[in-house]
């Protein structure tokens, strides 16, 4: 499945030999999230609403319950600029200039 196609999660919990899940049992999960690009048009940090739906079965009966939690899409602030000095200042014709010559983001993230 291409990871673009995928619009949920499901996870279903055993125990170690797949037997449903013990009363008062725990279990947790992380999962590392991307952004769709259709979001990338967002020019204004936007919250959209994010439900979650838990079902539980056992011995026959089940349980549902949902949660909800605002999502907040941060757009990208990238500035980029470019500086350039020399020393000595000015350099003769055909002389190399020196180097390196520094480039730097002045956006909040500091350049690699």
């Amino acid at each position: 499945m291409d990871a673009a196609d995928v619009r949920g999660v499901r996870l279903t919990y055993t125990n170690s030999s797949g037997d449903p899940f013990p009363a008062g049992g725990t279990a947790g999960v992380q999962i590392d999230l991307v952004q769709r690009d259709n979001v990338t048009d967002i020019d204004a940090q936007t919250a959209v609403n994010n439900t979650v739906t838990a079902e539980t079965a056992a011995e026959g009966q089940t349980a549902t319950g949902d949660a909800d939690a605002d999502y907040t899409i941060v757009p990208l602030d990238i500035a980029a600029a470019a500086t350039k000095t020399f020393d000595p200042d000015p350099v003769a014709a055909g002389d190399p200039p020196p180097s390196p010559s520094p480039a730097r983001t002045p956006g909040p993230r500091p350049t690699p």
